[in-house]
Parts: structure tokens; C-alpha cells; sequence
């Protein structure tokens, strides 16, 4: 019974290291079935990825501590790389957002990331270690940029000129602020907090 219990653990173990390979297609889900599942095409970052947003054919794709990719996808069968940046951007870059050709990036305990994006073969870092931190997500609401800051709550930051966000307050959350958006009227920000659950704020009256 013993040796038994052992072959199986070795087993186990075995699949498992089997399955940390390279990412490869669902084993539920096969092409030509239900949900017509298809794939277009694959493309391999050179990080860990992370997030991405996209605008136009541009896809822009954090990747841990391979800072910030640029990949056209105008032909989607066939993606080009157009650039990477990782001078100046600090820490392990997750979470992503945009305002016009500005790029924000969650680097938790190093801040916020920003890279100007006007050409997207040489992008600009313009701020690094921004005292937004430790930065979890964002949400971009007209000319403002909530970032949730973990146990920190919630810091808001102006963005009308969007390569220069200055910081003009925060919002104190109870639980650790993780994921946060805002209803369609815009009028109510929710914040996932973690073990506390959700909270939600009135923003109607924003600069009370």
C-alpha cells in the first residue's frame, strides 16, 4: 500500500512538470466544435505576459520584468513585433491602461509606470516610480486615473496632460483595494477589497 501511495505521488508529480511547459492549446475545447473555437494565430512575448490593451492594429503588453511590448496585429494571422521597452521601467509591470498615446503601468511597490507612445518603434518613458503604490489596477475616468494601492485604498491622479499625471488625492477603502471600475452613468466607483468584499462610492459630486 505504501509503494503504492508512493507511485502514485511520482506520478502526479510527473504530470505536473509535464504541464509547465510552453502554453498550449485547451484540452476542452477542440477546433471546429461548439463555440467555434478557432486559432488565428500564436505569438511569443518575450516575458511572463501580464495584460494588454489594445488601440487600432497596436497591442501593447505588459510582461512582468520584460517591461512593455508593442505588437501589430493589423494582419492577425501574422503579428509583428514592433517594439520593447524595459529601460526605466522598474519593478514587474502588470496591470495596463491608456489615455490618447500615453501608457500606464502597475509596477506594484515601484509605482506607476508612464510611456509615451506617439511612436510606438522608440516609446518614451516619461515618468518611472510614480508614488502611486503599491499599485494594483487602474481605471481611466476622462482626465483622471484611479489606481487602487492595496491596503493604501485607492490615489487619484490627473491626467489632462496624460504623460504627466499629477496626484491630487485618494480615497481611504476598508480591506486591500485590488480591481475597481465604474457604473455606466460614471456616477459610482467599486473597488474590490479583497476579504472585505465590495465597496462602492458616490463620484457624482467628484471634487467632493
Amino acid at each position: 500500500m505504501k509503494n503504492f501511495k508512493s507511485i502514485t505521488l511520482l506520478l502526479s508529480l510527473a504530470m505536473l512538470m509535464a504541464s509547465c511547459g510552453k502554453p498550449n492549446d485547451p484540452e476542452s475545447i477542440y477546433p471546429g466544435t461548439s463555440g467555434n473555437y478557432k486559432i488565428i494565430s500564436k505569438f511569443q512575448t518575450t516575458g511572463y505576459t501580464q495584460d494588454v490593451v489594445v488601440k487600432d492594429t497596436l497591442c501593447y503588453v505588459t510582461q512582468g520584468e520584460g517591461g512593455l511590448m508593442i505588437v501589430d496585429v493589423k494582419d492577425v494571422e501574422h503579428p509583428e513585433m514592433v517594439s520593447i521597452t524595459t529601460e526605466n521601467v522598474r519593478g514587474y509591470s502588470s496591470k495596463v491602461a491608456m489615455k490618447d498615446n500615453a501608457i500606464y503601468i502597475a509596477a506594484g511597490s515601484f509605482g506607476v509606470t508612464v510611456i509615451e507612445v506617439d511612436n510606438p518603434v522608440e516609446p518614451n518613458v516619461s515618468v518611472s516610480n510614480l508614488s502611486m503604490k503599491p499599485a494594483k489596477d487602474f481605471h481611466v475616468l476622462g482626465d483622471y486615473l484611479f489606481t487602487s494601492i492595496s491596503e493604501q485604498g485607492v490615489k487619484v491622479a490627473e491626467i489632462s496632460y496624460p504623460s504627466q499625471p499629477d496626484i491630487r488625492g485618494d480615497i481611504k477603502t476598508p480591506g486591500y483595494a485590488r480591481g475597481l471600475t465604474t457604473t455606466a452613468d460614471t456616477n459610482y466607483l467599486l473597488i474590490a477589497c479583497g476579504e472585505m468584499g465590495l465597496s462602492i462610492y458616490n463620484i457624482s459630486d467628484f471634487q467632493n
